[in-house]
């Protein structure tokens, strides 16, 4: 194992989330607190989150929650299998990540450990997002993969929501080595390739008639929109697309939604 990991993920278990979401066999309302390692591993976790310095940063990315609330929306229609959920509740939420800024996103992180576990959790989730992760996360099926970023100002630790492909009953850990030594395997895009897909696209929407049939196809037309611009895998992360300059381009908002995970290049 590295010295230090570069991501670690974890499933979300049926006790972390809001009644809203929770399973209709569930009982309780939750607790806040988040499993990430058994205490033998305490050390280890401990490097990853820098020793918990003081001028670490803990935040989630919007795209990635709106590509995550859109591909599990299915999931929200499940009346039968969750206590609260609805086309509203799902909408609501929605809204709340387009309308959210990136301080929005952000989480007073601290860490909580008993004889044999360690769990993170919000020194106050009223006041940050941590409460709102807890009403996104469907239980069972997701899975939280935190990203180590070491910047000239510290480290930034990136929260990624993801559907899981091995839903669990009890919670897991596993670790991202791959991060430190392939850093093409992961989702996570950092602010450098980020400036450098920026400056290629010029900042604007490349989708074209292949995705947007409203959009001519002889002329080559692309949409050229600057407003609510994500930065999207041409060949998608699921379907073993890459995270390097050549698999990344810039879409807004509408046409990063409308591709979702198509593969259409």
């Amino acid at each position: 194992m590295s010295d230090t990991l570069g991501s670690i993920s974890t499933n979300i278990p049926t006790s972390f989330v809001k009644r809203p979401i929770k399973l209709i066999v569930d009982k309780g309302n939750g607790e806040a607190k988040l499993y990430i390692g058994a205490t033998e591993d305490a050390l280890e976790l401990e490097k990853f989150f820098s020793f918990w310095d003081e001028s670490n940063t803990y935040m989630f990315d919007r795209q990635n929650l709106l590509m995550y609330l859109d591909e599990v929306s299915d999931e929200y229609l499940r009346q039968d299998k969750y206590k609260q959920v609805s086309k509203d509740y799902h909408r609501n939420l929605i809204a709340q990540i387009i309308n959210s800024s990136q301080e929005d996103l952000e989480i007073d992180l601290t860490v909580f450990s008993d004889a044999q576990r360690v769990y993170i959790r919000s020194k106050d989730q009223k006041k940050d997002f941590w409460e709102s992760f807890r009403m996104i996360a469907l239980p069972l099926i997701s899975e939280l993969e935190i990203v180590r970023n070491q910047t000239e100002y510290g480290v930034e630790y990136w929260f990624y929501l993801w559907r899981s492909d091995s839903p669990r009953i009890r919670a897991h850990t596993r670790r991202g080595t791959e991060v430190l030594l392939h850093p093409d395997h992961t989702r996570y895009i950092s602010a450098e390739l980020k400036r450098k897909v920026w400056q290629r696209d010029k900042g604007m929407c490349r989708a074209n008639w292949t995705l947007d049939p409203r959009l001519d196809k002889v002329s080559q037309e692309t949409c050229d929109s600057n407003v609510d611009i994500h930065y999207d895998h041409i060949k998608p992360y699921s379907k073993g697309g890459l995270t390097t300059l050549n698999n990344l381009q810039i879409l807004c908002q509408k046409h990063n939604l409308m591709k979702s995970d198509k593969e259409l290049y």
